[in-house]
């Protein structure tokens, strides 16, 4: 890669979403952005001092959004996938309209007959999430001791998200149970219909018409699920797009202690397939064994091996430190 704007997707919340999470807060540490946010109509990226120290183009996977307030803030070029059921209580919608209930479509306005209201609880946000709300203030030593311990209430990859996200950002798949999803070929009519298929491509075009000299793409995979088919259908809509782009793909797959045989050899056979039809779409392809990683851990004073938490993060590490060559402003000067 070399040159411009660079869109990430992320397609599955078990391992990519995950991944991705911890990609998208060591980002927002190099931009050093706080929890307020500036209302000046000017706001710009800022040349931190971290990437002063580390060179990154910080422009590259960020952009500047405006919401219905007239607020700013810098979010990133991120289109994610996951199951309705997998956001926690994130709400797509909260920051640009607020935390108050957004207004529903008026289906009982033109319909005279009885409807039925099914209504999920809304989960709770967890102190993480409320410290950042609160305004995450890390200005003193006091400050940054009272930050909320993260690992041991994490379900979701939006319980410890920083990055505020443009709605565009998410797309959800109206998935309950997991009854042939864990099949690389699950199949798109089954699982992600043609509607859902627009609604991603609409959302990776408006990300795509906002840049100026597309570089390329980063391509976060579930692999061991069928959203590896539905990836699969969108990096061809891709090649169509943007023809001339490069997309980095990272398969990723995270086995569960203690499965079955025929569940590892499942697995086995998703990484498979996903290594041909996958590797085929992309410029270049990582099969992203999360398990594997990192090899040596004698360094690493506390790791669990047994959290998913803690191997996404270390991941996630590997995707950054292999991405910045190509993000460093002095690369992209040469």
């Amino acid at each position: 890669m070399e040159g411009g704007e660079i869109i990430t997707l992320q397609f599955g919340g078990e391992v990519s979403n995950f991944v991705g999470t911890h990609f998208w807060n060591i980002q927002d540490d190099y931009l050093a952005l706080q929890r307020s946010i500036d209302s000046e109509n000017d706001y710009t990226l800022p040349e931190t001092a971290s990437e002063a120290a580390t060179g990154v183009n910080n422009e590259l996977l960020y952009r500047v959004s405006q919401t219905q307030l007239g607020q700013t803030v810098a979010t990133p070029r991120l289109v994610a996938v996951d199951v309705t059921t997998g956001l926690g209580s994130y709400n797509p919608l909260s920051f640009w309209h607020g935390e108050q209930e957004i207004p529903q479509g008026g289906a009982t306005d033109v319909w005279s007959g009885s409807v039925d209201t099914y209504v999920s609880q809304r989960k709770e946000k967890n102190e993480f999430q409320q410290w950042l709300d609160a305004g995450a203030k890390v200005d003193t030593e006091e400050e940054i001791a009272a930050i909320p311990e993260v690992e041991g209430t994490v379900q979701y990859w939006t319980d410890y998200m920083k990055s505020y996200l443009h709605p565009r950002s998410v797309i959800t798949l109206p998935i309950h149970g997991n009854d042939g999803f864990d099949m690389y070929t699950g199949g798109t009519d089954a699982f992600c219909p043609t509607s859902k298929i627009e609604d991603i491509s609409e959302s990776v075009r408006f990300f795509l018409e906002e840049c100026d000299r597309i570089q390329g793409f980063h391509c976060f995979v579930d692999v061991n699920s069928s959203f590896g088919i539905i990836a699969e259908t969108l990096l061809d809509v891709i090649k169509d797009e943007a023809r001339s782009a490069v997309t980095i793909g990272f398969g990723m797959g995270l086995a569960t202690l203690g499965e079955m045989e025929k569940d590892m050899r499942r697995q086995d056979l998703n990484k498979a397939i996903s290594l041909a039809r996958i590797g085929a779409r992309t410029s270049l392809y990582f099969p992203f064994d999360v398990d594997r990683l990192p090899a040596n851990t004698d360094g690493l004073a506390g790791y669990n091996a047994k959290s998913k938490y803690q191997r996404t993060a270390i991941a996630a590490g590997y995707v950054d430190g292999m991405s910045s060559v190509y993000r460093l402003k002095e690369k992209q000067s040469d």
